[in-house]
């Protein structure tokens, strides 16, 4: 019996080598049809068609299966069972992908329109059972928003990391190149340059359209050539960059090209910056809108051109209004002092916002592993359209547009004391002016200002409004905004 099983090598090796290999090629036992069938069970089973839940399911159990990401399971649970809206399973969804299941299926309509993807309802000849669409949608959204690997998704999803890498690119460049203008956007008329504009003027801020900053956020597959621009000593290791435009309620107006993380914001912004180049031009709708003012002394003003409020990152512009940093630590009770004050308060909502998309889409909190910088931009650019649709969906977009969205009035200022320099100045302009009219000021272009005009310009600019803030807070007539807690009972995820 041994030397038949080829036990005795050195007799029998010829022999024994020959059965074996006859033995594997016939396939004797049939562990190879075993193989094929568990392959094929396995992936059935990934892609949800033996689903293992029960119908008569409490809300709990519904809600901790579809926690389990087990194959048959969790992500293919909450795609293939409807869930009514407000339960433990519309939760566990938007926790999921950030929207509700209405908006993922009219995204699914629409990618499956695009023709950009695989029709997963035509089945080749000769090609493996495609992937459904929505299986491979939440791929994506899983991905942006856990910031997971492709290697860690294979096992959930059933998707293996070249099919989900490819899958992944193509979503992120389809969302960035031709729908991104669908959510992210600024004023595109008056009526909503002017509905912007009211909420900042609640706030104390008349005439402003908006809030910029720069953004950063790590990414450890920079190459070695760009070290020296990617890296700070602000920032521990690489990052990218960009400058974005926000609303006062979160809403994200606009953003720049991404760049290496040591570029200067004020380059930025200067060079490749549309919402900037808009704001300066004197055939849009932002720099001719009067902007009705009033002096420190109650007196009528009229101002020109919309503005941003920004740090002091920036270059002085008529546009851009960042706050005296000096006043404000030493005289925060001047004009000046209290009105930067209360532009540090209300610009770090933009800061909110940005940690807001960061705890959102933990990639860009926890460092991008992407070495193809457009598919890097493509990514952030498909994470601020989400972010928007996700505001939007749950009406966030609406806060400040309503009298009861706001608290006060808040006076900043206990004792108003206006410097006797301003009350001169103020004499001196409405010499000429009759009791109660207005002074009209000029706002010529900023192309035929040279630095020194343009920074004269701005901070002229920025002492009207700085008054009128001062004035406003003297008569109670500055409000805060309420946070989404306190104005809608029962915000959403």
């Amino acid at each position: 019996m041994a030397a038949v099983l080829g036990f005795n090598r050195p007799l029998y090796e010829d022999a024994f080598d020959e059965f074996m290999e006859e033995e594997f090629n016939n396939d004797l036992w049939g562990d190879d049809e075993d193989e094929e069938d568990d392959d094929e069970n396995e992936r059935r089973k990934r892609h949800g068609e033996d689903q293992e839940y029960a119908e008569n399911y409490e809300d709990f159990e519904r809600w901790r299966v579809a926690g389990d990401l087990s194959p048959g399971h969790g992500y293919n649970f909450l795609i293939a069972h409807l869930h009514a809206a407000h339960s433990l399973l519309a939760e566990r969804f938007r926790d999921t992908v950030g929207m509700s299941k209405a908006s993922f299926n009219d995204l699914e309509r629409d990618a499956r329109a695009t023709g950009y993807f695989v029709d997963d309802t035509v089945q080749r000849f000769g090609r493996p059972k495609p992937i459904k669409l929505d299986v491979k949608l939440m791929y994506c959204l899983v991905r942006l928003r856990k910031g997971n690997s492709f290697l860690s998704l294979e096992e959930p999803f059933g998707i293996s990391r070249s099919v989900g890498c490819a899958f992944f690119n193509t979503f992120c460049r389809w969302i960035s190149q031709e729908r991104f203008e669908e959510q992210v956007y600024g004023p595109r008329n008056e009526q909503e340059r002017d509905e912007i504009e009211s909420i900042f003027r609640n706030l104390g801020h008349n005439g402003c359209v908006g809030m910029k900053d720069g953004v950063h956020f790590p990414s450890y597959k920079i190459e070695d050539y760009a070290q020296w621009l990617a890296s700070s000593r602000r920032y521990d290791g690489r990052t990218f960059c960009a400058n974005v435009t926000v609303g006062a309620n979160g809403v994200v107006q606009y953003t720049t090209p991404l760049f290496f993380g040591n570029t200067n914001d004020a380059f930025i912004n200067s060079n490749h910056d549309e919402h900037y180049t808009r704001l300066n031009d004197p055939d849009d709708i932002f720099f001719t809108t009067p902007i009705p003012l009033v002096d420190a002394m109650g007196n009528p003003v009229i101002e020109h051109g919309n503005y941003v409020l920004c740090d002091n990152g920036y270059d002085q512009c008529p546009a851009m209004i960042c706050p005296a940093k000096l006043q404000a630590r030493e005289f925060p009770s001047s004009v000046m002092g209290a009105y930067s004050r209360q532009h540090e308060s209300d610009r770090k909502q933009i800061e909110c916002v940005f940690g807001i998309v960061k705890r959102e889409f933990l990639m860009f909190r926890n460092g991008v592993e992407v070495e193809n910088v457009e598919t890097v931009q493509h990514m952030w650019r498909t994470a601020l359209w989400l972010h928007n649709l996700k505001i939007r969906e749950n009406g966030y977009e609406e806060a400040g547009f309503h009298p009861d969205d706001y608290e006060g009035p808040i006076q900043r200022v206990r004792e108003h004391e206006i410097e006797h320099y301003v009350v001169q100045r103020i004499n001196d302009e409405r010499q000429n002016l009759e009791r109660g009219q207005a002074l009209v000021l000029p706002n010529p272009p900023i192309a035929g200002l040279n630095d020194n005009r343009r920074r004269v310009r701005f901070r002229e600019k920025r002492t009207r409004i700085a008054e009128n803030f001062y004035r406003r807070d003297f008569e109670n007539d500055v409000f805060r905004l309420r946070t989404r807690e306190e104005i809608f009972e029962a915000p959403r995820t």
